[in-house]
């Protein structure tokens, strides 16, 4: 939807268009203010029509890398060239080029030629007159011939810039002369009804003084051809003649169509929207004309059209003065606004004082409650700790208490075994067998059994316990189990005093260890600690 609205922009331009019909040419179907909101709805669509315009680029460029041929090569870039045209002048430039090259290599004087037709007006659009007028001047007779018309129409566009921008007026003069001979020998040549005929004459008229003369015959062309002739080239003519008529209204009008429609196609190089901010600056409205002209500025910055900035300055004075007006007669608002606002300031000023007085207050009162806040968190932040370690501490009692009746069970289960055992041979009579189990040693094979359940339990519980006391040591001492074994005799003391049992004569009793052996092993590992002997039972509590 919101590009069938974009497309439909140019066709409801042309319909509000200035130029509807003889005579008159219709400027009274909308008034000035309404062609101008129309022309400010356009404005505020340009980054969709040049997202419009960049896609349809885009699209030229993917198919002239596809083309099968020189020839269908040079057509896409052909198009691509008018694309560019008004839009970028480094980039019709380029092409301009890249059809010329293509053509000398593949296709021959003829494309050629026209190709350096096409390359005499990107050096145009650049400001490079001259060397535009010389590459025109390097095609030969027989192409001359061929190409006159177009020719033609390079040597008028060239010319016309050369007499605006001249830097004296004789040069001015001259250059205007050989535009006029040069628009002669196209009205005396072309076809009489041709567009390019009609439309010269128009323009000659009118710089020829006879600006009635010059809408009459866009009358004519119009009711005759309508839709030939570029609806904004239409409309900007006719408004340069009702300048010289003196009728800004409908200049105005015609002024605002054109640029309308020069921004729905996305043309920057313009010439409409600058006459427009021109005129509206002359009637006060500076602020519409100063967005005018940096529309202007932006877009043939843009373009890169260096040729047209030398004429847009001219009519930055002008907005730049009638601007200083506005601010000159704001002044005296300015003062009394200035006056007001001193008033005020003295009002508020007084509130202010009044104001410190109880912020005063409620700082003190929000320093002692951020106080009380700060202390509050370090109790949470407390209490936070003890639950996580409570939490901690229930989980591993939970374990350990687990592990303790998995044990109890398994010793009554052996007890159990070996009662059944009893019983069985006592039942059976064989005394000598139960004389024999009595006599078997099994209190080694039990303990090492316990050991190893015992180890299992304190790495389930404690996985990293080996890593995290070892940290506490030097590093040329480290404690390491046996091959085969989980935990070596020092890991058990301390695996003990990590679960909370710290009397060496309960440590030797739980492990059956002599109590001076226990003593010896915490005695040598306390002694390679990196902490204080008497921190050292501590920090492995909290391991």
């Amino acid at each position: 939807m919101n590009r069938f609205i974009t497309l439909l922009i140019p066709v409801l331009i042309v319909l509000a268009g200035c130029g509807a019909g003889p005579g008159g040419s219709g400027a009274g179907e909308i008034t000035s203010d309404e062609a101008i909101a129309r022309l400010d709805s356009v404005m505020a669509l340009r980054p969709r029509l040049a997202a419009q315009k960049r896609r349809a680029i885009d699209s030229l460029w993917i198919l002239s890398r596809g083309a099968v041929s020189p020839r269908e090569r040079f057509d896409v870039l052909e198009k691509l060239f008018g694309q560019y045209s008004s839009y970028s002048m480094d980039s019709m430039l380029l092409v301009a080029r890249m059809c010329k090259a293509e053509a000398e290599a593949n296709l021959g004087d003829s494309l050629y030629w026209r190709a350096v037709i096409m390359e005499s007006e990107g050096l145009k659009g650049q400001g490079q007159y001259f060397m535009a007028l010389s590459r025109l001047r390097e095609m030969p007779l027989r192409w001359q011939k061929v190409y006159r018309q177009s020719l033609m129409q390079r040597y008028i566009s060239i010319y016309y810039s050369l007499s605006d921008y001249a830097h004296s007026r004789e040069d001015s003069l001259r250059y205007h002369a050989l535009l006029e001979s040069y628009r002669d020998t196209v009205i005396a040549e072309a076809a009489p009804d041709s567009p390019s005929r009609r439309l010269n004459r128009a323009e000659r008229l009118r710089v020829g003084g006879h600006p009635s003369a010059a809408l009459a015959e866009m009358d004519s062309l119009h009711a005759s051809m309508p839709g030939v002739v570029d609806p904004g080239v239409e409309s900007f003519v006719r408004g340069k003649c009702y300048q010289d008529l003196g009728d800004t209204e409908r200049a105005k009008i015609c002024f605002a169509v054109a640029a309308a429609y020069d921004l729905s196609k996305s043309v920057r190089k313009y010439e409409a929207l600058q006459e427009l901010a021109r005129i509206l600056s002359d009637e006060g409205d500076d602020g519409r004309a100063y967005k005018y002209i940096m529309c202007a500025i932006t877009d043939i910055q843009a373009s890169n059209a260096r040729s047209r900035f030398q004429k847009l300055s001219s009519y930055q004075p002008i907005i730049a003065a009638a601007y200083a007006e506005t601010q000159e007669r704001s002044n005296m608002t300015k003062s009394l606004l200035l006056a007001i606002a001193l008033l005020l300031l003295v009002g508020l000023l007084v509130a202010l004082l009044f104001i410190r007085r109880k912020n005063i207050g409620l700082a003190r009162e929000r320093h002692d409650l951020r106080q009380k806040n700060i202390e509050l968190e370090q109790l949470r932040s407390r209490l936070s700790d003890a639950n996580r370690s409570l939490e901690e501490s229930a989980k591993v009692k939970e374990d350990y208490l687990g592990y303790l009746f998995n044990l109890c069970s398994e010793y009554i289960d052996s007890l159990e075994s070996y009662r059944k055992q009893l019983q069985r041979r006592l039942k059976s009579g064989k005394i000598s067998d139960i004389d024999s189990l009595l006599s078997a040693t099994q209190g080694g094979e039990h303990l090492q059994s316990f050991f190893k359940k015992f180890d299992a339990i304190i790495l389930d519980i404690f996985p990293d316990f080996i890593e995290k006391i070892n940290a506490l040591l030097s590093p040329d001492y480290q404690l390491r189990p046996k091959p085969g074994e989980l935990l070596s005799p020092e890991l058990r003391i301390y695996a003990l005093v990590r679960l909370g049992v710290t009397d060496s004569t309960r440590i030797a009793a739980f492990l059956h260890y002599s109590p001076q052996t226990v003593y010896n092993y915490r005695f040598r590992v306390r002694s390679h600690s990196l902490l204080p002997k008497e921190e050292f039972p501590l920090a492995v509590r909290k391991l």
